[in-house]
């Protein structure tokens, strides 16, 4: 049984019905467990569509900062020993919380996360060392295998590792806060596991095409780098995307991302990544990254 062990913080940002599948999934294959919703777009009438249909679960609303600071809403919000923190857009499986908690229980472990499939039923594209990972967990027919990271769409974590390690990143806007906590998980000690265990995860429904996000995506990558890889890596992670950026600028028809890609390539260029494309919210530019550019 979940209860008294497991709370679930489902972070959601205008996606109701999504949200309304994810929430049905719960309540059928995580009886017992603690459920709060984190919304960062919060409404009345979302509210009240869950107190109405979902009478035992929470609901939080919090500002549109980032995906790390609504995460950590939510696991400051959980009172169990295992914390899980989960998009809307995942629909979990009758055995998926059994499955992570059976990992998340073995000595040294501080977070797992489970096999991400399309709609279509296939393996999220996460790079080649991802798909190995994937491919490692099918073939040797292993329950979990330990991995450098977990990708953030769910994450089943210990409360001593949320207590030692400390929560995500929200300097991290939109990605590689998850990188960033199993990089910070592993050097603490705390095992970080791959569950042979499949969930669908649909993807992007509340993420807007802002040219921010893929700017935010590699200033985010860089800032791994500079905190994580040797030297050598470092300095050509910097330099090869720079040069991709600047390459990429002529053949962009589009003037939006004609102006991310100049912001991309000048960034790298300069060696400056503290400062954000998105402002207050991930709604709104920081007018410090963006400048006297159109649209600022």
């Amino acid at each position: 049984m979940l209860e008294k062990r497991l709370s679930i913080a489902v972070i959601h940002h205008k996606t109701p019905d999504l949200l309304g599948r994810c929430l049905n999934r719960l309540q059928q294959f995580a009886a017992g467990a603690s459920v709060a919703v984190v919304d960062t777009a919060p409404s009345a009438e979302v509210g009240e569509r869950i107190a109405r249909s979902f009478p035992d679960i929470a609901y939080l609303g919090t500002s549109n900062h980032s995906l790390a600071h609504a995460a950590n809403v939510g696991l400051e919000w959980g009172t169990t020993p295992y914390l899980a923190h989960m998009n809307a857009d995942v629909l979990v499986g009758p055995t998926t919380f059994a499955d992570l908690l059976a990992a998340a229980s073995q000595p040294g472990v501080g977070i797992v996360g489970p096999i991400n499939l399309t709609a279509e039923q296939r393996p999220h594209n996460l790079g080649l060392p991802y798909r190995r990972h994937y491919r490692g967990v099918r073939r040797t027919g292993r329950a979990s295998v330990p991995v450098p990271w977990l990708a953030g769409s769910l994450h089943v974590v210990s409360r001593t590792a949320l207590d030692s390690v400390g929560g995500l990143d929200t300097s991290f806007r939109f990605y590689n806060e998850d990188i960033d906590w199993c990089e910070r998980m592993n050097r603490a000690g705390f095992g970080c596991l791959l569950v042979a265990t499949d969930v669908t995860h649909l993807g992007g429904r509340s993420t807007p095409p802002s040219a921010s996000f893929m700017i935010e995506g590699l200033r985010g990558g860089m800032v791994v780098s500079q905190r994580y890889r040797p030297v050598w890596y470092r300095v050509a992670h910097r330099w090869l995307v720079g040069l991709a950026a600047l390459y990429a600028i002529p053949f962009s028809a589009d003037p939006e991302r004609r102006r991310a890609l100049r912001s991309v390539a000048q960034m790298f260029a300069i060696g400056r990544f503290e400062e954000s494309p998105f402002g207050a919210t991930l709604n709104s530019r920081n007018p410090a990254f963006w400048g006297d550019q159109p649209g600022a």
